[in-house]
């Protein structure tokens, strides 16, 4: 469905209650948070399997897309290779899921409003999810543009130019990113 941003409330409504049934589909405990935004209403789909208590591993991903206006003219996103990449991975993850329920609890999310004018507010689907957590979190993995590929010699840009030393500058890779503190035990 497209465009999925803030201004077109109905596709993603259609977009949250696709990933709904997917993740009903794949025997997830499934549940709608409110994401309390005007001009909402905004919902993160939460999907749990294993245990319900006890530590989680968190995977997310975000359906809505960005909209700007170029030449005074609004404009939008397909959000193919941003937002619907990481929602293709979390419906895949739900359904190897599905197939073996996990010994440790793990929560897939879709969260809503990540997009400006959210990002890097309190209103981004992620913090308000954040928030309400009652167990600890053993690990929570964002999937980000995980679609995007491009072998062109420099195609992947980073944002200190000492970062190219340790990374390709093409963009045709998936790259784990932690503080090496907290990664250090989940890498094998």
């Amino acid at each position: 469905m497209h465009p999925r941003s803030a201004d077109n409330i109905d596709n993603l409504n259609r977009s949250a209650e696709y990933i709904k049934e997917v993740f009903v589909s794949s025997g997830a405990r499934v549940t709608s948070q409110d994401v309390p935004i005007t001009g909402g209403p905004y919902k993160n789909i939460v999907a749990d399997y294993g245990p319900a208590d006890g530590p989680l591993i968190i995977i997310g991903a975000h359906y809505d897309s960005a909209s700007s206006y170029e030449n005074d003219q609004l404009t939008y996103t397909p959000g193919a290779d941003d937002n619907a990449s990481g929602v293709a991975g979390l419906l895949e993850l739900a359904r190897l899921l599905h197939q073996q329920v996990p010994k440790t609890g793990v929560q897939l999310v879709a969260y809503a409003s990540e997009e400006p004018h959210f990002f890097r507010s309190d209103e981004m689907g992620s913090a308000v999810h954040a928030a309400s957590l009652e167990h600890p979190v053993k690990l929570m993995i964002a999937l980000e543009m995980i679609g995007y590929y491009d072998s062109a010699p420099g195609s992947q840009n980073y944002p200190y130019p000492a970062m190219s030393w340790l990374y390709p500058d093409r963009g045709d890779f998936i790259a784990w990113s932690a503080e090496y503190r907290i990664s250090t035990p989940f890498v094998r």
